[in-house]
């Protein structure tokens, strides 16, 4: 379980303060009540109209906490009632099987990072699509204000190399640092050489990329937050991650403005590019 349905619903919705107290991911309803209600949700811009998980009580919590009408008991029936498809998990290993019935059908999708953890399922998912712009996949940090181009210190000169660490397991969360760092430098080159190594809670991958920029991205570093260190010519920088409420409404802004202009606001190039390092490092 993790809290997106509740926090990306709640984002697009609005939420019951009583019932969303009682989430299981406590930081969710912190950062929800230090917002401005309607202006700073996407009321005017979307609803989400159902829910559907494999836990009817979870299901209804969902539904209750972020005023989500239809809390559905069959999978199914969220294509009957939705236009557009939020797969707000993170098991990458089964999104394949989540969402192919949704491609197939027409349906816009946002597929949660990590979009898949091979090669072979995304290539799949993006061939079951009856349009080229169904799928939309991202880790929200793409998003942040934290890690945009204009955070970036001109004083240190042309960036060498940058390094990120997150606290957990690879498989589902190295996408939240690999993402963010190509994308504050428009990096999308080709990958000239990567090299793992098994850590004792993690896995550290080293890349070089064409551009000459050099990258680490290790997980299972429990001792820190996300942080990118970025290290120029002439001197150092630190940029650490602090604001999911406005990464999180980003992303979904941008889902949105997707489906309404039928076409694709993150080129496929550059979420292939990522699924292949997380393959690579699903040792």
């Amino acid at each position: 379980v993790n809290g997106h349905p509740y926090s990306w619903s709640a984002i697009i919705n609005g939420f019951n303060g009583t019932e969303m107290a009682k989430c299981p991911f406590p930081v969710i309803p912190e950062y929800l009540s230090q917002q401005n209600f309607p202006e700073d949700f996407l009321v005017d811009l979307a609803e989400v109209v159902a829910v559907w998980t494999q836990d009817a009580e979870l299901t209804q919590s969902i539904a209750t906490s972020a005023l989500i009408p239809n809390a559905v008991q069959e999978i199914h029936e969220l294509s009957e009632r939705a236009e557009a498809i939020l797969l707000a998990r993170d098991d990458g290993e089964r999104h394949l099987e989540m969402a192919e019935p949704f491609l197939e059908e027409g349906k816009a999708i946002f597929i949660d990072k990590p979009f898949a953890l091979s090669r072979a399922d995304a290539a799949r998912m993006l061939g079951s699509q009856k349009l080229d712009w169904q799928i939309f996949t991202c880790s929200a940090l793409r998003f942040a204000k934290e890690f945009q181009s204009n955070q970036l210190d001109a004083s240190i000169g042309e960036v060498k190399s940058i390094s990120a660490s997150v606290p957990k397991y690879w498989e589902t969360y190295a996408w939240h640092i690999i993402e963010p760092a190509f994308n504050i430098l428009n990096d999308w080159s080709a990958i000239k050489s990567v090299v793992y190594t098994e850590k004792d809670k993690g896995i550290l991958a080293e890349v070089e990329k064409e551009s000459g920029v050099f990258y680490s991205f290790e997980s299972g570093r429990e001792d820190r937050g996300i942080c990118l260190e970025i290290e120029g010519d002439f001197g150092k920088q630190s940029i650490s991650f602090a604001d999911s409420f406005y990464a999180f409404r980003a992303s979904l802004e941008a889902f949105v403005e997707q489906v309404n202009s039928k076409r694709n606001l993150i080129l496929r190039e550059q979420s292939l590019q990522i699924v292949d390092l997380i393959e690579g490092g699903c040792l």
